[in-house]
């Protein structure tokens, strides 16, 4: 496994990423999305790095047992933060009453696109740009759902999944896209940012978080050096 830190962002000179600098700069965080089949060697590669947040449990479909047992296999490796998304007041409730140590994103499940009378009132949001795709949105179309969702949603903390740094779940480096896609998300006012499953366990998984940090790290320090 590769566990080399990249030395630089590659292609980051190739675009003007910081046209327009955001106002505020925040400490981006990055979690990897679990469960699946390959959860537990997930956790014992992650748990390696520091660069990652934590862990994030889609509860949508998952049921309460698989819930408590993927939480349980966290905890057993790993400090890391948990974060939960369920779409159910009462599955909230009940994770809730195990005292399971857990944030929560939203309980309306997967996040499109919200009109200004239409934003849920929890304070985080997920919009998951797959599930975007699934509705028929043309895949060329969602970088602008997404950037008007998160001008819909000011004010929320606004988490984005959905082919962060795709590329490496089979390759072994981002590409031009990839960190473009990830300046302008930046750059637009996300907070956080979920890998799936799939781009979370990859072929070098702790590479891959690395290689999201750094390119947030960039992002941030030149952001911060054009509001000086």
């Amino acid at each position: 496994m590769n566990n080399k830190t990249p030395n630089s962002i590659p292609y980051k000179d190739n675009a003007n990423m910081m046209a327009t600098p955001i106002q505020s700069i925040k400490t981006h965080q990055i979690y990897a999305e679990l469960p699946c089949p390959a959860t537990h060697d997930i956790i014992e590669s992650l748990n390696a790095t520091q660069q990652l947040t934590g862990f994030f449990i889609n509860g949508t479909e998952a049921s309460l047992e698989d819930i408590k047992k993927t939480y349980s296999m966290i905890k057993e490796k790993s400090s890391l933060k948990i974060l939960v998304l369920t779409n159910s007041a009462i599955k909230t409730n009940q994770l809730k009453q195990h005292s399971l140590n857990v944030e929560f994103i939203s309980e309306n499940g997967d996040i499109a696109i919200y009109d200004r009378t239409q934003i849920p009132a929890q304070q985080s949001v997920l919009i998951d740009r797959e599930f975007l795709m699934s509705t028929g949105i043309e895949r060329w179309e969602v970088p602008g759902c997404v950037k008007k969702s998160i001008k819909a949603l000011k004010g929320k903390t606004i988490f984005v999944s959905g082919e962060i740094f795709q590329t490496m779940s089979f390759g072994t480096a981002p590409t031009r896209a990839d960190v473009g896609d990830l300046f302008n998300l930046c750059q637009d006012g996300v907070y956080g940012f979920i890998l799936t499953a799939a781009t979370a366990k990859a072929k070098d998984p702790i590479f891959t978080v690395q290689g999201v940090f750094d390119t947030i790290s960039v992002f941030e320090n030149e952001a911060q050096n054009t509001l000086k």
